[in-house]
Parts: structure tokens; C-alpha cells; sequence
């Protein structure tokens, strides 16, 4: 039997995957974007630019569909999308522990600098969170 959901589930799930569809869009333009024309940068951010290693596209690559697919689960009720969302999680702390940490390598981190990361961490607790609380009610199977 099952179990009947408030409205305000499906209006979260479905704002969650149009965030997350928003973040993998973010990620195929950053794959698919020419290296930017640095001059007349100042030097530490010429060097912070081209101090990203490969792997970080990868940890990119696993936070977003992560979080897409984790989504999708919480829309098909699964169980699994808590699991799902806490691996995307994980990433986004990768990614952007590693990301604060270069632009303070590089002295230039600065308030508007943490806004989005901020956000971003914000907003995949938050599904946690939800996901969490829809497995204790057992909405998720």
C-alpha cells in the first residue's frame, strides 16, 4: 500500500531536480568553455586558474549528476536517493573545500567569492535533510 504524499514533497523533489539539471548545464559549459583570456589579470589569478588538476571535473561531474539522479530517486520514491544525495554531498565538500582553499592560496578570497559554494553546500544538506525525513516516514521505499 502506498502511502499518499503531502504536495509540498513533490514541489521540493521537483525544485531540487530543476537545480540540480541547472548544475550539470554549469558543467557541460565549463567541459566545453575555451581557457579564458587571462591577460591583463593580475598574476595570482592567472596562476588560481590554471591551478585546477583534472580531477576536480570529475568531483564536479559526480556532485552534479549525483545530485540529478538522487532527485530523480526521491521522485520514484526510492530509498536509495538518500544515498545517492549524501555521495553528492560528499563531492561538493570536495569540490569546493578544494576550490575556498585555492583562492586562499592565491589571496583572493573574499565574501562574494563564497556566496554560491555557500549556497550550493546549503541546498545539498538540505536534500539530505529532506531525504532523511521522507525515509523516516516511509514515503521512500
Amino acid at each position: 500500500m502506498k502511502i499518499k504524499l503531502p504536495p509540498w514533497f513533490w514541489i521540493i523533489a521537483i525544485l531540487a531536480l530543476l537545480w540540480n539539471l541547472m548544475g550539470v548545464l554549469a558543467f557541460f559549459s565549463d567541459l566545453n568553455q575555451e581557457p579564458p583570456d587571462l591577460t591583463g589579470f593580475a598574476q595570482n589569478e592567472v596562476d588560481y586558474y590554471n591551478s585546477f588538476p583534472s580531477w576536480t571535473k570529475i568531483v564536479y561531474g559526480v556532485a552534479v549528476f549525483g545530485g540529478v539522479l538522487g532527485c530523480i530517486g526521491l521522485l520514484l520514491r526510492k530509498l536509495w536517493s538518500k544515498h545517492i544525495l549524501g555521495i553528492s554531498l560528499f563531492a561538493v565538500l570536495i569540490q569546493f573545500g578544494f576550490s575556498i582553499g585555492r583562492l586562499a592560496k592565491y589571496d583572493m578570497l573574499s565574501a562574494d567569492k563564497l556566496i554560491m559554494p555557500a549556497l550550493v553546500v546549503l541546498i545539498a544538506i538540505g536534500l539530505i535533510v529532506f531525504a532523511r525525513y521522507a525515509s523516516n516516514k516511509h514515503w521512500l521505499t
